[in-house]
This record gives C-alpha cells, sequence and structure tokens, in this order.
C-alpha cells in the first residue's frame, strides 16, 4: 500500500514539473536549477501536515512533539 502511495505521488509530481516546465517554455522563465531545488529541502517542513499522514498510515505512536527529521 505505502509503495503504491510513493508510486503515485511521484507520478503526480512528475507531472506538475512537466506542466510547470511547459509554462516556464511559453512564457520565457528561467527553470530552477538543481542547486535551487536543493535548497527547498533546508525550508521547514509543516510539521502538523507530515504527523497527520503519519497517523492515518496506522503509525499513530507518534511523540506529541512530532517526529525529528533524522527519525522520519
Amino acid at each position: 500500500m505505502i509503495l503504491l502511495l510513493c508510486i503515485e505521488w511521484l507520478e503526480r509530481a512528475t507531472e506538475l514539473i512537466e506542466k510547470d516546465d511547459a509554462a516556464r517554455d511559453t512564457l520565457g522563465l528561467a527553470k530552477p536549477s538543481y542547486e535551487e531545488l536543493d535548497d527547498v529541502r533546508s525550508l521547514k517542513r509543516p510539521q502538523g501536515v507530515c504527523d497527520a499522514i503519519l497517523r492515518s498510515l496506522g503509525l499513530d505512536d507518534i511523540p506529541p512533539g512530532g517526529l525529528k527529521n533524522e527519525d522520519r
């Protein structure tokens, strides 16, 4: 089940990236570089949403403060 969700997420992400690239080409806008995309990893994640997703997968033993990134 989790693998199926991951595959669906990857397909949807790929579709959105392709649409974004096409729109940027049409408008003559630059596409972000790999380094710019990699910088996104340093952005703070919405903890509550991440915890809710884990709970919906049956992982409801999450501590009150949520999981640390290194525990995910």
